[in-house]
C-alpha cells in the first residue's frame, strides 16, 4: 500500500463519521424527569443526596431534603420540611 492509498483510506473513514453535535449557548439540556409525575428524577438515594449537597450550596440552603416518589419510584428534591 502506498502513502497515497493510505491517505485516500483516511479521507474515506473521516467522511463517513457522523458530525458532532455543536454546543449552542443558551440551549438547555433536557433533564431526566419522572414519567408519571413530571419532576426531576434521580435514580437512587445516593444520586439524589449528591444533587442535594450540590444544589443546597448553590441555592443558599433552600433545598431541604430528598424523598422517594410513590408515583415514579425515583427520588426527588424538595424545599419542604417533613
Amino acid at each position: 500500500m502506498s502513502s497515497g492509498d493510505a491517505l485516500w483510506l483516511l479521507r474515506v473513514e473521516v467522511s463517513v463519521m457522523p458530525p458532532r453535535k455543536q454546543y449552542r449557548p443558551g440551549r438547555r439540556r433536557r433533564r431526566n424527569t419522572g414519567r408519571s409525575c413530571g419532576k426531576v428524577r434521580y435514580r437512587d438515594q445516593r444520586e439524589a443526596m449528591q444533587a442535594l449537597r450540590r444544589l443546597r450550596a448553590a441555592s443558599g440552603g433552600q433545598i431541604q431534603r430528598a424523598y422517594e416518589c410513590d408515583q415514579c419510584h425515583g427520588w426527588h428534591l424538595t424545599s419542604q420540611q417533613r
